[in-house]
């Protein structure tokens, strides 16, 4: 299966929609997240925007999610400019061509696509359904659970590009639980992205066949992550810069 949904940050310029790739259901994953916070799987839903202050179960549901794409999922991104958010289905339906060809995903079922994202009757969609491929359009989050792990990607690469373009605000004390001799304190999108950058469909590399480091050093653009051609050229440029490639070796 495949899980999208998306980050929109209009203030910006740009829209950053996330492809959750699970091989196997999660839903009892994310069922059993949901009750462990308290929230009634069906009713309830997680969403990542949402205020945590004083809400510590909460703060605990984002980390069991965050340990559920971990373990279970491979992911992907794609930056869009909000000035064409109406065809943002269509780059979506574009991109899941390039995803499923670039990584061979012979085994994919079904892709479900959260609410209020349209994708018109294009070749790339009839690509998709003629591999064999149902895309269920305006799946509700709330009972496609997948769609929660999605809005999780989408929302924090989304913070990785925006302080990428603003500047560090948020800052977390890093110490020697993540394998550092002593504590300081990291930006807030440097955790997101040494969380999140093992799970990323990337380049293969053949150990035997690589020189030094270069084994770690993987590349994303094309593969695990896309950048649309409308985006104005300095926000095009920076995400770009940002998704080119992950190092996924130590970086102790």
């Amino acid at each position: 299966m495949i899980y999208i949904d998306e980050s929109i940050q209009s203030d910006l310029g740009y829209i950053c929609t996330a492809f959750v790739y699970a091989k196997e259901s999660i839903d009892s994953d994310v069922n059993d997240a949901l009750l462990t916070a308290g929230l009634i799987p069906g009713e309830n839903e997680f969403k990542s925007g949402a205020r945590m202050e004083g809400k510590p179960h909460l703060h605990k549901l984002r980390e069991d999610l965050l340990g559920i794409i971990q373990a279970k999922t491979i992911i992907g991104v794609l930056i869009t400019s909000v000035t064409h958010r109406e065809t943002l289905g269509n780059e979506i339906s574009n991109t899941l061509v390039k995803l499923i060809e670039a990584n061979k995903l012979s085994n994919l079922e079904k892709i479900y696509i959260d609410q209020g994202i349209r994708i018109g009757n294009i070749p790339s969609l009839r690509k998709i359904q003629e591999l064999g491929i149902k895309v269920y359009q305006n799946s509700d989050s709330k009972k496609v659970f997948g769609i929660q792990l999605a809005d999780h990607v989408a929302y924090n690469c989304s913070f990785v590009l925006r302080e990428k373009l603003l500047g560090p605000k948020k800052f977390m004390r890093i110490g020697n639980e993540s394998g550092f001799i002593d504590t300081f304190d990291a930006e807030l999108g440097w955790v997101i992205w040494t969380d999140l950058r093992h799970n990323f469909f990337m380049e293969d590399k053949d150990f035997d066949e690589c020189k030094s480091d270069e084994f770690f050093h993987r590349n994303l653009l094309g593969i695990g992550a896309f950048v649309s051609e409308y985006l104005p050229e300095p926000l095009k440029l920076k995400a770009e810069e940002v998704f080119d490639f992950v190092w996924v070796g130590c970086i102790h």
